[in-house]
């Protein structure tokens, strides 16, 4: 009985055998890049999106076992981006964006007991996010927003896993984000938002049931 239950602790504290995930992703842009959105409408009875986006790069991956993740971007050229909206009478809701670049990762392991990331996101000349938003009338909630420059990671564990998480965001421009709005009357919740830089990180990594 003794030796039978040593024998059964053994082969439960033996070591799993894990796979091994290997991901990388790279953006690099040397250029000028920009993107125009220009909406002009009298009236419209049903929701209006509007949105430009110069540069993005955008990674999402959910495996199973151990893994090395690298995600880059990389912008030494001009990235601008404009959305202009103009609309008499809006009757659905309205959201106008620009995004001068963005850095967007997601990485979910379960069943993993090493998880290694590396993120990164560098800018050397000016990257400038403009939304400008002119309504006569809006029955319904309206937004706009302007992102000049934004880097964000979520990663999440099973709960029981090491991780050695690095993510950095470098910048040596000028940076601008600007956001514009004038509504003669609105019948909604209105949302203003500019973010010139931003870095966010997100890590879970808690026992589930």
């Amino acid at each position: 009985m003794i030796r039978t239950a040593a024998f059964l602790l053994a082969l439960t504290a033996a070591p799993a055998a894990f796979a091994q995930n290997h991901i990388g992703n790279h953006q690099f842009n040397n250029a000028v890049i920009q993107a125009g959105s220009n909406t002009n409408v009298h009236s419209l009875h049903g929701p209006l999106t509007a949105t430009s986006q110069a540069g993005g790069n955008t990674v999402g991956a959910n495996v199973a076992g151990n893994v090395s993740f690298n995600n880059a971007q990389f912008f030494w050229g001009d990235a601008r981006a404009t959305t202009n909206v103009h609309v008499g009478v809006l009757q659905g809701t309205g959201v106008a964006l620009a995004t001068a670049f963005s850095n967007n990762a997601e990485l979910t392991a379960a069943s993993a007991c090493c998880i290694s990331v590396n993120n990164h996101q560098a800018a050397a000349i000016d990257p400038t996010a403009v939304t400008n938003v002119s309504i006569g009338y809006a029955a319904s909630p309206v937004s706009a927003g302007a992102t000049a420059f934004s880097n964000n990671l979520t990663v999440a564990g099973s709960g029981w896993a090491n991780m050695s998480v690095n993510s950095r965001q470098l910048n040596a421009a000028a940076t601008n984000a600007f956001t514009n709005v004038n509504i003669g009357t609105i019948g909604g919740a209105l949302g203003v938002q500019a973010s010139a830089i931003g870095n966010s990180v997100t890590l879970t990594n808690i026992p589930r049931d």
